[in-house]
Formats: C-alpha cells, structure tokens, sequence
C-alpha cells in the first residue's frame, strides 16, 4: 500500500481490505477483555454513558485490569449509577469512591469526575444533551479548533468545553479533576480516551452500543494509541515514527474519511483487534492488504 497518492486500483485494495477487516472482526465476540465490554452491560443509555465516563477515563495499561478496576468500582454505584448521581451529594459521590486506586488515580480523582458529570446531567438532562448542545454552540459560533486535514468540523471543540465543564464543576465542591483523568484537546492532548468515549456513545453498530446522537458520528476524531499507530503507519497513513498526538489523530481521521465520509471512526475497533488479542495474528492479518 503506497504512503502517500494511492492509484485508483491501490485506493480500491484498500477500500476492500478495510471493509473485509470490518466484517471480520467487527463483532461481539472480540469484545472482551476490552472495556467496551462493561460499558455494554447498560441497557439504559444513561446508566451506559456514566460507565463510558468511567471505562474510558480508567483505560491506561492492559485492557482486563482496565476492565476490572472499572466493574470494580461501578459496583459501588449499583445497578443504576446514573439514579445516584442524580440524588446523591459529593460527599456521598466521594464515601462511594473512597479507597478505590487503579494506577495513578484514586478515588478522590473520581469522585470529582463523577461530580462534575452529576453537576451536568442535572443541569442538561444527560452528558449526551450536554455533549449535543456544546457542539452545536461551537459549530453556530464558527469555533473551528483543530479541524481536520479536510478542513472539516470535528467533535474536538465540543469535547475542550465537555473536559473544561467537568472540571469547573467539580471545583465548585473544592474537588480537584486531574486534566491526566480527563484531558482536553486545546492543551496538546491526543485525547485518546476520551475519543474512544465518543466513539462508544455515538456509534451505533454490533460493537459500539450508542446511546448518543448519531449524527455526530460524521464528526468524531480517529483515537490514537499505539495499536492505532500502527495500523495507520501500516496504512500509509502517517510515518509511524513519532508518538501518536493529537495531528496524527486528525490526519488520520481524514484519510479515513476518504473511505467512510459519515462515519470515519467506523474501522478502529476492527482494526486493532489484530495487535489487541493474543489469539490474532497482526502480522499475517495485514499482510493480505
């Protein structure tokens, strides 16, 4: 596959090889040990979008602990975390969190971020009418932070004011949200989690659950890890020699878009199943493209 200005047949090999990756691992059964798995045990859309919040947040390192610290944790909420947080005062947020560490965040961290997301869904109704309202302010006031390489509008100042919002909120009870836990576009970020949070809320496929308004789908933002690095440097789609940031992240959506233009996040979770899973066999995967 050429780096840069496919032909019209390699544009086509590739088209089909992206689509055929899709199709083959683009199902349930290669969910688990990924925490998409928790996120998908919330049938109720406002229960799933704070455990999105959480798995999300907590996914640093390998995917069953990441998994386990998150279930760990919603636990102490029930079967319906959102009912809580509707009803119950910091103080309560933070007893609930109390004690509970995964790497280098603690309970108090959050306790804020649960904090933050109570303090919006009373005053929005969900984190997903917050999201909706905050990028349809940025798209009716031209804010154009970091557009693609197509010069198109992403979710990315939406989701600067979602992050900005979390933390005001959560310092009005003198709780400190670590920008680390939920960081923000406009401070250099690749914001790779809370990406891949959108991406689980917005798309609505065998994988991704939704929940959240799906015509925001044609504006999320390729997240990046080292996985997606890979591909996209296997791709042709960046070099592959720096770490992956938040311009990779935005080339990359945009060379995606050239095969799924309403839906440019559409292949991530098929394609990093090949270097996720032990069982698949990355190398021998994609040398078939």
């Amino acid at each position: 596959m050429s780096i840069s200005s496919p032909s019209p047949s390699e544009r086509g090999k590739l088209a089909a090889f992206l689509e055929e990756t899709y199709e083959r691992f683009n199902r349930r059964e290669f969910i688990e040990p990924d925490p998409l798995g928790v996120v998908r045990e919330y049938g109720n859309s406002g229960d799933r979008e704070i455990a999105a919040l959480l798995c999300s947040s907590l996914a640093v390192g390998r995917a069953s602990l990441i998994s386990g610290a998150s279930r760990t944790l919603l636990s102490r909420f029930g079967e319906h975390p959102r009912a809580v947080l509707e009803t119950a005062g910091f103080r309560d947020v933070r007893d609930l969190a109390s004690g509970f560490r995964y790497r280098f965040f603690s309970g108090d961290d959050l306790a804020a971020l649960l904090w933050g997301a109570a303090s919006m869904i009373r005053e929005y109704g969900g984190l997903g009418e917050a999201f909706s309202v905050f990028h349809g302010e940025a798209a009716s006031s031209g804010n154009c932070l970091l557009k693609d390489g197509r010069d198109r509008q992403t979710v990315l100042p939406a989701l600067d004011r979602f992050a900005r919002e979390l933390r005001l909120r959560a310092r009005d009870e003198s709780a400190l949200l670590p920008p680390l836990l939920f960081p923000s576009p406009s401070e250099g970020s690749a914001c790779k989690r809370p990406l891949l949070m959108l991406r689980w809320l917005v798309r609505l496929d065998e994988v991704d659950p939704g929940g959240w308004d799906p015509s925001l789908s044609s504006s999320l933002v390729q997240p990046m890890d080292t996985h997606m690095a890979w591909v996209a440097a296997r791709l042709g789609f960046c070099s592959g020699k720096s770490a992956p940031n938040l311009a990779a992240a935005l080339a990359v959506t945009a060379r995606f878009r050239e095969f799924s233009p309403g839906d440019p996040v559409r292949y991530d979770f098929a394609l990093t199943r090949p270097g996720i899973r032990p069982d698949l066999d990355r190398e021998a995967w994609f040398s078939r493209g």
